[in-house]
C-alpha cells in the first residue's frame, strides 16, 4: 500500500551488494561478517 501512495521509492536498479548467508568455505564471511566489518568500519570512522 505504501508504494502505491508513493512514500516507498521503488528500485530501478539492483542491488550493487549481495551477501552469502551460510558458506561452506571458510574463507568465505558470511552474513556475520559484513554486519562485523561494518561495525568496525564505524568504530573507526567515529574514533
Amino acid at each position: 500500500m505504501a508504494a502505491e501512495c508513493g512514500l516507498v521509492p521503488r528500485l530501478r536498479f539492483p542491488p550493487d551488494e549481495y551477501y552469502v548467508i551460510e558458506s561452506a568455505n571458510p574463507k568465505v564471511q558470511g552474513y556475520d561478517g559484513a554486519v562485523l566489518s561494518f561495525v568496525q568500519y564505524l568504530y573507526e570512522l567515529a574514533r
